[in-house]
């Protein structure tokens, strides 16, 4: 038998993903479309699903810069490579990671994800989670990219892993392969949609 594959190198994530776009300093500012963002960090999950060119990215950009959240942000720009799960992980703690809510965060140093991730792999991580201190928004923009479904799973996860201290934001030209409709009658899920991103009359007079 010959000798077993040497592990994959993790890559360290572009620090211009972990890191929210600076709205221009000329943007319109909208506060009807802050104050939804307001409202769905207060639940568990918020969807903001919208056709290209709609100002999902730039409407969450001017949230985070305002400071509303109600804790520290995280902020993931998927690609596809985020759909191999051991990458995704990765991705992920690095955002959570660059957040500087270090406590609970220190635990998951001896964390980050080899080549493959076992199921107590997981648990650990879900649990390390668990013990962050206050309120964290994880906003993932881009989500339309991830189609496989292992990917969207570990997605699906931290919406629903009971007493995760984390809000999700998921920016989307579509909508993605999660149970929504569990989600809708629980009042875990707050949608942002093209009509809620749409201009008012009020606000281009």
């Amino acid at each position: 038998m010959g000798e077993p594959a040497p592990p994959r190198p993790t890559v360290a994530t572009s620090t211009t993903r972990v890191v929210a776009p600076r709205p221009p300093a000329n943007l319109l500012d909208r506060p009807r479309v802050l104050d939804l963002i307001d409202a769905g960090v207060r639940e568990r999950l918020t969807l903001v699903a919208a056709s290209p060119g709609s100002g999902k990215t730039l409407a969450l950009a001017a949230w985070v810069q305002s400071g509303r959240a109600p804790g520290a942000v995280g902020w993931l720009t998927l690609d596809r490579t985020d759909n191999d799960p051991a990458v995704l992980w990765a991705d992920l703690l690095d955002a959570i990671r660059s957040t500087g809510a270090v406590d609970g965060i220190v635990l998951l140093a001896h964390l980050a994800p080899a080549t493959r991730l076992g199921e107590q792999d997981v648990a650990s991580i879900l649990d390390a989670l668990s013990t962050v201190t206050g309120h964290l928004v994880v906003v993932l923009d881009d989500v339309e990219k991830i189609v496989a479904p292992q990917a969207m799973d570990i997605i699906g996860r931290l919406t629903t892993y009971p007493g995760l201290p984390i809000h999700l934001v998921l920016l989307t030209r579509t909508d993605p392969a999660l149970p929504l409709h569990q989600l809708r009658p629980v009042g875990a899920l707050t949608e942002i949609r093209t009509a809620e991103l749409a201009f008012t009359r009020t606000e281009v007079d």
